[in-house]
């Protein structure tokens, strides 16, 4: 008799409604690659498992038991091996990694509900969302107790040790804690302490200070969650995660444009070299596969930045801002994700003359490139817009 394969009954049930798993993701605070990442496990955790049965209003439970009596066989429970390389896949612990809110609340879940012994911090701008995030995970209905909000600043005003506060915390029956505003090295020590000491889950949100400054003709980029990332992340788990309008990647990509270090200057230093070449098909493996663009783009980014130390911030981050990509005919038009508002907020401390390159087409007839130009500026009309 086959194993019970709790992840394929619940994607047939789930297609027997004639729903999506994007439905299914929405019920269950997930992104829909999480779901279609659940329809491949043969054992998923007790607590996701109630969630998706009352969203889809059938009793997994009550079958998995009446398949274990009549002689099936038990699925192994999944490897605690295989959670944290999930956790780490969605937050790698050597790389400046941008999440989104929809991939923060799986991050979350996976955080709260796996054994952690490291806090994990939170880089946002998005004060709107932040709070409530772990809060709803752990009221989820998945067994775990309620979150202590700890602060800082308040608990030394009123004459409390470090080692004091560890020991109240220790004491406590919140499985997680919520630490108020951490800043600075002493801070991030007292949080790994809290973490290593207690056995409980420390999080804490910081905000992001991202600026570009121009104060002698040349933009200077500065970004507070670099420097702590760069001296903490073998201790602490850091996430960073962008606001809707996604400004966070879109300021990294403005200031690299500035410089002619973006994605699209890459594109172009290399158009000469793939135009008419035996090696055509590298520009259409990369205009059909973004990923693989996206890559040698990182590739070429290291390359330059062994040259040029200032670009070394930017390598620890993934540089796969995701391109505007469009097809008219034999022409592919690409523009880089700087919507109005960013470009507003930092276009006074910017060059006057800059000369960024934010959009670019390529010719393409019978697989071959037969011209392609790279624009100097960029009347951004919305999502398609790639105007010269």
């Amino acid at each position: 008799m086959e194993k019970y394969h709790v992840g394929h009954e619940i994607e047939k049930e789930l297609r027997a409604q004639g729903k999506s798993a994007r439905w299914l993701a929405d019920k269950i605070c997930l992104t829909p690659q999480a779901v279609y990442d659940i329809f491949k496990r043969e054992y998923i955790s007790t607590a996701r498992l109630i969630k998706i049965q009352r969203a889809l209003e059938r009793d997994f439970f009550m079958e998995y038991s009446k398949y274990i009596k009549n002689g099936g066989v038990v699925a192994d429970e999944e490897d605690e091996s295989v959670i944290k390389e999930r956790f780490e896949m969605l937050m790698p612990e050597d790389k400046l990694h941008v999440l989104d809110w929809e991939k923060y609340y799986e991050l979350a879940e996976e955080f709260v509900m796996t054994e952690h012994h490291k806090p994990l911090i939170i880089y946002t701008n998005d004060w709107a969302a932040q709070t409530s995030v772990i809060n709803n995970v752990a009221d989820a209905e998945l067994g775990i107790g309620k979150v202590h909000n700890l602060d800082l600043k308040d608990e030394r005003k009123k004459g409390k040790t470090d080692d004091d506060m560890v020991q109240i915390v220790k004491a406590m029956p919140h499985p997680i804690i919520q630490v108020v505003s951490p800043s600075g090295d002493n801070d991030f020590h007292f949080l790994v302490s809290l973490a290593q000491v207690t056995g409980k889950k420390v999080f804490a949100y910081c905000r992001v200070l991202q600026t570009i400054n121009n104060y002698t003709n040349v933009p200077e980029y500065h970004d507070t969650t670099i420097k702590p990332f760069g001296a903490w992340h073998e201790q602490i788990h850091f996430a960073f995660v962008d606001d809707n309008r996604q400004s966070y990647r879109q300021t990294r990509q403005l200031f690299l444009a500035d410089w002619g270090e973006d994605i699209l200057s890459f594109l172009k230093a290399h158009m000469p070299d793939l135009l008419n070449d035996k090696d055509h098909n590298t520009i259409l493996e990369w205009l059909n596969n973004p990923e693989s663009l996206y890559e040698a783009y990182r590739t070429w980014l290291d390359a330059r930045a062994r040259k040029q130390a200032w670009l070394k911030d930017f390598t620890l981050m993934f540089m796969d801002d995701k391109l505007n990509f469009k097809q008219d005919g034999s022409r592919w038009s690409i523009s880089l994700p700087v919507d109005y508002i960013t470009e507003n907020t930092y276009k006074n401390k910017l060059m006057k003359d800059s000369l960024r390159r934010l959009s670019m087409w390529i010719e393409i007839q019978n697989d071959y490139i037969v011209d392609f130009e790279g624009s100097l500026r960029q009347s951004y009309l919305g999502d398609d817009a790639c105007e010269e």
